[in-house]
């Protein structure tokens, strides 16, 4: 019985190990049946004699414990990205191949990079790499190179597709799913012995300022036969050289003067054989101003045809008169050409006096005179003088017309007696005043403009005399503005109902009627005209009496047990305003109540009865 078991036992273990077996088979066996590739891009680049291949596609595995071909020839594994951790890489030293292989099924992705060792034909210059890649139903190929003169074949490739954009050469193509990756590269032949034959077109911009020129110079260079490596210029003595800007530059420096001469020298860090472009930017110092100055020219040498555009101007208050040109011919500003790098704001052109030039060789001089420009304004004044019960209040306008050159801000001085309670107008930033004015001293208003100010702008200024001016006599001095040429305007002087102004005492101001000046005030009752800002006006204001007309009406009803009635007053009141009224009625009246619209409260005060109103009225009240 123990013997049957033991044989029933063997018959089944021994398809357990063999299924086992065929489990663990050895992992250097080809695997690849039971994959499946969409597509497959190369992408791969040409830096010397090594060619770098990317491969990235997506395997998906039926089976589990799959095995493929990554990628075949002389290459070397510089960098594996793979999401997850269920595979397994190896090398077959003697095949020169690299295998991926695969525990469970599923999808699968890969991202490798190789670095690949090109061989050399000898009958030529071209050199190749050969590469089995993964054969997926579409393979892509896009292959680039910094250096645009490569010749390049990809043997076997289709819908070839060869571009050059910034200066580095990009082909893409495609493979068929069987053909191994095939590259062969060689430089262009370059001429031995070709002579550079190339020419110049400048674009210059000088902007003069206060202290400096500012050279915006932009180079573009036409090459006909040859390539540039080193280019050269000459550099005028006390110019100093700011930025250099351009592609591929390896280098530039200032070489020591040589005869008074010192050359820019720019070195490239590859040459360039059909067009280049560089923009230089200096400085060179102004001196004390009203000075003489010689634009510098950068001009570059070696036999060059050079041509350009020069423009100079400035924004600031400077005057510019040419003294002389040599080789310049002046043009229209239309015709200069603004080329811009950046942006469209880059390359600014002077607002201000400009002038603009072109010229047909390197050896151009221009000479200019540079000096200041004085701002030159003139102040148009009104001025209306309001007094008031409890205050005097000056509401100044000041219109200004700048002219030759902006200022930036204005100093107005206000005469004793006043406070400044504010300053406005449109172009006003801020506004400063004099710190502690002495006693029977003015006040210097400094007025800040938020821009360089030329053109016309007013400037609003509101003085008070901060208590009640009746009865005392006050002062009202012209406003003094530092630096104006001119200065005239009106004055006007008004009061609030009530209050009535003796004739004024004035200096330098000639009178007119209220409705010939330019500006309509409410209960005007003295307008004059000035010329110069020397005037003063002295007067002396105090209350009208108050007249009082009323009439009475009344209404009188008897009953059985008392009598009772109403008056309605109907007041005309002239002079000046009361808020107050006062009634005598017989003290055998009870009762009394006072009704109107501003009735604030009453009392009786010595056998009379004080009404109280909310405002002070004047002319006609019920």
């Amino acid at each position: 019985m123990k013997s049957k078991m033991t044989s029933l036992l063997l018959i089944w273990i021994l398809p357990a190990a063999a299924a086992l077996a065929e489990e663990t088979a050895s992992p250097a066996s080809d695997q690849s049946d039971g994959i499946e590739i969409a597509e497959v891009e190369v992408t791969s680049r040409i830096d010397g004699r090594e060619l770098a291949v990317s491969l990235d596609f997506e395997a998906v595995t039926k089976p589990a414990h799959r095995r493929m071909l990554l990628i075949q020839g002389d290459v070397v594994l510089e960098k594996l990205d793979q999401a997850g951790s269920d595979y397994k890489l190896d090398y077959d030293r003697e095949q020169k191949s690299y295998h991926v292989t695969w525990a469970r099924a599923g999808r699968h992705q890969i991202s490798a990079t190789f670095v690949a060792k090109s061989q050399v034909d000898p009958n030529s210059s071209w050199r190749e790499a050969s590469l089995e890649v993964p054969p997926g139903r579409m393979r892509k190929i896009q292959l680039v190179s910094d250096r645009p003169d490569l010749e390049v074949q990809l043997p076997g490739a289709m819908r070839i597709q060869r571009r050059i954009e910034q200066g580095q050469l990009t082909i893409s193509a495609i493979l068929g799913p069987h053909q191994p990756f095939v590259v062969r590269w060689k430089p262009q032949v370059e001429l031995a012995g070709a002579k550079l034959v190339l020419s110049s077109q400048a674009n210059t911009i000088v902007d003069v300022r206060a202290a400096l020129l500012h050279v915006d110079a932009l180079f573009d260079f036409q090459i006909t036969q040859g390539k540039i490596e080193t280019l050269t210029f000459e550099v005028p003595a006390g110019l100093s050289i700011t930025a250099i800007d351009g592609a591929y530059i390896r280098n530039w420096a200032i070489t020591d003067p040589n005869d008074g001469v010192r050359n820019l020298v720019v070195e490239l860090s590859r040459p360039q054989e059909k067009d280049y472009r560089l923009r230089i930017g200096a400085e060179a110092g102004v001196g004390k101003l009203p000075a003489e100055v010689e634009v510098p020219a950068i001009e570059p040498t070696g036999g060059i045809r050079a041509s350009g555009h020069l423009a100079i101007g400035t924004d600031s208050a400077l005057q510019l008169v040419v003294l002389q040109s040599t080789g310049l011919t002046q043009i229209d500003a239309a015709a200069f050409p603004r080329i811009q790098v950046d942006g469209p704001q880059d390359r600014p052109i002077p607002e201000g006096k400009a002038f603009f030039y072109t010229y047909a060789g390197s050896r151009c001089r221009l000479r200019l005179s540079v000096d200041d420009i004085v701002p030159s304004y003139d102040v148009a004044g009104r001025f209306v003088t309001t007094i008031k019960e409890d205050d005097l209040i000056v509401d100044a306008e000041l219109e200004l017309d700048v002219r030759d050159a902006p200022i930036r801000q204005l100093e107005i001085l206000v005469g004793a007696g006043m406070v400044v309670a504010s300053v406005d107008g449109d172009h006003v930033e801020d506004y400063h005043l004099s710190e502690g004015p002495k006693e029977n001293e003015g006040t210097t208003v400094r007025v800040v403009f938020a821009k360089p100010l030329t053109g016309r702008t007013l400037i609003r200024l509101r003085l008070e005399l901060g208590h009640g001016p009746l009865g005392q006599r006050q002062t009202i001095p012209a406003l003094q503005v530092s630096g104006a040429k001119t200065h005239r305007g009106y004055v006007v002087v008004a009061a609030e109902a009530g209050i009535e102004i003796d004739d004024p005492e004035v200096e330098n101001l000639r009178q007119v009627h209220t409705a010939s000046v330019p500006l309509r005030v409410a209960q005007a009752q003295f307008a004059y005209r000035f010329r110069q800002p020397d005037w003063s006006l002295s007067l002396m204001a105090q209350r009208k009496p108050a007249g009082i007309r009323a009439e009475v009406f009344h209404l009188q009803s008897v009953g059985e047990a008392l009598a009772y009635g109403s008056a309605v007053i109907n007041y005309i009141i002239t002079g000046s305003p009361v808020d107050e009224l006062r009634f005598s009625l017989p003290k055998s009246l009870e009762n009394v109540e006072f009704v109107g619209s501003d009735v604030r409260s009453w009392t009786l005060q010595d056998d009379v009865w004080v009404v109280k109103l909310m405002r002070k009225v004047i002319g006609d009240y019920n």
